[in-house]
């Protein structure tokens, strides 16, 4: 199963909603960013993939004031990308419902911190991506699945 862009949009900005307060539209799928942070976190089962989201400076302060409740300090950035790696796994965990429904066979990894730019999507895979703008920056979200059930 695939997922469009519109519904990795979707899936990205009800979990930005209800665990940060932070709102977010969808850009040109074009559109481009300075990454300031990427996190990244795979699954296996059913079929295997990567979920990956990069989002500029703005965006982390702003999810680090809405998930954390901190405001402009030194730490807003760095819990910025903190709160990126935890974003990614309720994104991930709501993905995998997505492609599975609520009783399928699917493990999440553990959600880490990467170097923008090291983590290409999967070969051969299907490929999905959002661009969402939010009051104060930017994030893309990259979704890539490999075909056949895969163990980990």
């Amino acid at each position: 199963m695939t997922l469009g862009p519109e519904t990795l949009a979707s899936l990205t900005g009800e979990a930005l909603e209800r665990t940060a307060f932070v709102f977010v539209e969808s850009s040109d799928a074009e559109a481009t960013l300075e990454p300031a942070a990427l996190a990244t976190i795979d699954y296996a089962g059913e079929q295997a993939g990567r979920l990956a989201i990069s989002a500029d400076e703005g965006f982390l302060v702003e999810l680090a004031r809405g998930m954390l409740g901190e405001d402009e300090s030194a730490d807003a950035l760095e819990l910025g990308r903190a709160a990126l790696c935890e974003l990614c796994n309720i994104v991930a965990g709501s993905l995998v419902r997505a492609l599975g429904g609520e009783h399928s066979d699917f493990r999440l990894g553990i959600p880490a911190l990467t170097t923008p730019g090291d983590a290409p999507p999967q070969s051969g895979a299907d490929a999905t991506r959002c661009v969402l703008d939010s009051d104060e920056g930017r994030a893309i979200v990259d979704w890539s699945s490999s075909s056949g059930p895969v163990s980990s």
